[in-house]
């Protein structure tokens, strides 16, 4: 099977994207142990990879290189095998997600540690009974800046989760400093998270304290969260937490010298949608209910004088189908680096067959804590509604507003070849009727558009990937009545097997006082299109990620408005193709 996939892989490279990360052939989802090693000025990315068919199974782990964040090159010597995959009896079902430390288990120089989820037992699923030890903790280490790999006499160094605490689930490791939480426990360590749940009682993190000097050496302190299952504090701006969390990452964000703390997770087992449970077809392929999310929150000693997060605001990473983040602190420019998985669950197997691949990894992200000053209030929300945000009132009745950033690696903009439209000042609608305007056809491209949106607009926004009379089209619109970013795909192909639920997420444009004069925030977008796969980013603390799977055919990229007369503005228009060197 894998040399079939192989072959029609290399054969179907016209069609794959063109900078988005792959696997080279098969099923691949989530990245693991993203890292820089200084020695050798090298980045790292895993991911997670059944190189013997386009469906989840013989989990492994593929390796990949790169200078930029941008182009990657496959490990080496044996690029087209595994670096890590099953091979002993506490790794014998999968080499499960994990993360990356750069150097060896006791502090060696010149050598790299990565950790993940050793699995000896399967099914395994939130939903099914739990077995003792089906899951443990590995580590592998490289001795020569990561052509090979070679697993820890030690393992696992974990054989099961914390004594006398029954779980639904217990993996997928994440290892860095955590400043605040040495603060709090007046100790220093290294920490370790490993995701999961405590049945009867909820989605968890289990905190652990690790050794600088010895990276085999985690002592479970306790669990760090304590929220209900299915946690949703906002029906509008806040996804189901479920029942049971995985790629659970913590990170410390600064801004105008204050740090605060996050969690970034995902989360499975929730509730589903309102809009995505009224529009799905018997003939589409199932999804699974899962979101990737983030909390906010303050380290707290209980009563008990364990440590907790406690919760205060919290949202949406992707508001798409983007999965299992993972990130890193880049110690180049410390700057906080996010790769996620986008998933073809909307594809029939047999169609990522044909092709040789399934799934790939999003653009590479920036997170950063996003600061919005003199905020007078939103389109129509109260502001104390608006559930992703923390409001702080200034002196002057003005509210400062904080929250996750989210913005696209700034790396990606070297791609920029030619381009192939910039226009300004293009006023919409004209007679307060739907007006589209064609602008460029490409399948490879970034899109920057400012938009202001005035009273009387319904929406405004673009059409991407359409042929000529529009019978294949994929609309990108901001709606302001409803406050929502959607992505409507009903017409995105016409094969009735491809699923097109609609994405849609919360997003409100905010008034502010700038030199003493209150004015609405322009709506800034950026669009990346690869092939089949479409981002979108707004105003750097929105992100939705798809699949559209349009035909070759429909290239055209137009801009759309709808509602009063003269009511939008796209004020600036550039599209830029893709190229990488």
């Amino acid at each position: 099977m894998a040399d079939s996939l192989q072959h029609v892989a290399r054969e179907d490279l016209a069609k794959r994207p063109a900078y988005h990360f792959t696997a080279p052939w098969g099923w691949i989802n989530d990245p693991c142990a993203p890292g820089y090693d200084a020695e050798t000025g090298l980045y790292h990315l895993f991911h997670q990879w059944n190189p013997k068919g386009c469906e989840w199974g013989n989990m492994s782990w593929g390796h990949s290189v790169s200078k930029d964040m941008i182009t990657w090159e496959r490990s080496w010597p044996e690029p087209d095998k595994p670096v890590l995959e099953p091979s002993t009896t506490y790794d014998k079902e999968g080499v499960f997600t994990g993360c990356f430390w750069p150097t060896g288990p006791r502090g060696e120089k010149g050598q790299l540690t990565v950790f993940y989820t050793a699995v000896s037992r399967l099914p395994m699923h939130w939903t099914l009974p739990y077995i003792r030890g089906m899951e443990s903790l590995a580590a592998a280490v490289s001795r020569d800046g990561g052509e090979s790999w070679t697993k820890l006499a030690e393992n696992p160094i974990l054989k099961e989760e914390p004594e006398g605490v029954d779980v639904l689930g217990w993996r997928d490791p994440y290892l860095a400093s955590w400043p605040e939480m040495d603060r709090v426990r007046g100790e220093k360590a290294l920490y370790g998270l490993i995701s999961g749940s405590i049945k009867g009682k909820g989605p968890n993190v289990f905190l652990y304290a690790v050794k600088p000097d010895d990276l085999t050496q985690w002592t479970y302190l306790y669990p760090l969260l304590d929220l209900p299952n299915n946690f949703k504090p906002s029906h509008k701006w806040s996804a189901d937490l479920g029942c049971n969390i995985e790629c659970t990452n913590f990170l410390s964000l600064s801004s105008g010298g204050r740090a605060m703390q996050f969690l970034v997770t995902g989360a499975e087992g929730g509730k589903e949608q309102d809009w995505i449970v009224k529009d799905r077809s018997p003939s589409w392929p199932q999804r699974t209910t899962r979101w990737c999310q983030w909390l906010c929150g303050d380290l707290e000693r209980d009563a008990n004088g364990k440590v907790r997060f406690a919760h205060t605001f919290s949202g949406v990473l992707d508001h798409g189908v983007l999965y299992a983040v993972s990130t890193f602190i880049d110690p180049k420019s410390g700057r906080r680096i996010a790769w996620g998985w986008l998933p073809e669950e909307d594809l029939p197997t047999n169609m990522c067959v044909a092709k040789g691949w399934n799934g790939c990894f999003g653009v590479p992200r920036e997170l950063f804590l996003y600061t919005l000053k003199n905020v007078t209030g939103a389109l129509s929300s109260p502001l104390e509604d608006v559930a992703c945000m923390k409001a702080t009132q200034t002196a002057e009745g003005m509210y400062d507003l904080q929250t996750l950033g989210i913005r696209p690696l700034s790396e990606l903009y070297a791609l920029r070849g030619n381009t192939l439209f910039h226009g300004k000042g293009l006023t919409m609608p004209a007679g307060g009727h739907t007006v589209v305007a064609t602008l460029v056809r490409s399948v490879q491209c970034r899109i920057k558009v400012t938009i202001n949106v005035r009273p009387g607009s319904r929406s405004a926004g673009l059409l991407l990937r359409h042929d000529a009379d529009m019978t294949s089209c994929t609309k990108v619109l901001f709606v302001p009545e409803s406050e929502t970013i959607a992505v409507d795909r009903s017409r995105s192909n016409q094969d009735p097997s491809v699923g097109k639920r609609p994405h849609q997420g919360p997003f409100t444009l905010f008034s502010q006082v700038v030199q003493g004069v209150e004015v609405r925030e322009k709506l800034d977008l950026t669009i990346f299109i690869d092939g089949d796969i479409v981002e979108v980013f707004a105003n750097n603390r929105f992100a939705m990620s798809t699949m559209i799977y349009s035909p070759p055919g429909a290239t055209g990229i137009s801009l759309i408005a709808e509602g009063a007369d003269k009511s939008v503005t796209f004020e600036e228009v550039k599209i830029s193709d893709m190229q990488i060197a």
